[in-house]
């Protein structure tokens, strides 16, 4: 599982900029736990607002691979999908951010990036590779925000695989 301290940076930086941002760590297939952390998430900052699921993996063997491949998060990508159409008429968005690659800058690409002399090497790539195949986080953040604002269409996907 993961750890609330693993965004430290991160978090320090949107609380400099004026955002007020924390971080939670729940197994989302257990109810119980997501309905606990959904309960101090509320109780520490009031209704929820913006939700990111994040999962991702930092073992070098699940590099980027195409999308289709992809077969673990279809589920929840899907009730994402059905849920978005199911409240459009009730002023709740629901919108899914497929991202497929490390994000520059990410703390899952830092971690990859550092593990760049063991690991990508036995793979046949070296940190510039890895450099190419990252996405922008300013892109990712633009984007997001005109899919939750403007709410015209449901999903954007991002990959470093085209």
């Amino acid at each position: 599982m993961g750890s609330a301290d693993r965004h430290p940076a991160y978090l320090e930086r949107l609380r400099s900029e004026g955002t007020t941002a924390i971080a939670e760590v729940a197994d989302v297939l257990d109810p119980g736990e997501r309905a606990d952390v959904l309960a101090r998430i509320t109780e520490r900052l009031g209704p929820v607002e913006v939700l990111y699921f994040g999962p991702a993996a930092m073992d070098p063997d699940s590099f980027p691979v195409p999308i289709e491949q992809v077969t673990g998060g279809s589920a929840l990508h899907t009730y994402a999908l059905t849920l978005n159409a199911a409240l459009a008429d009730s002023g709740v968005f629901v919108g899914s951010l497929v991202i497929g690659g490390g994000v520059q800058g990410g703390d899952i690409y830092t971690a990859m990036s550092k593990q760049a002399v063991d690991g990508l090497a036995e793979l046949g790539l070296d940190a510039d590779q890895l450099a190419a195949m990252s996405l922008d986080p300013e892109k990712i953040a633009d984007s997001a925000w005109h899919l939750a604002t403007e709410r015209d269409r449901a999903e954007l996907v991002f990959s470093v695989i085209d």
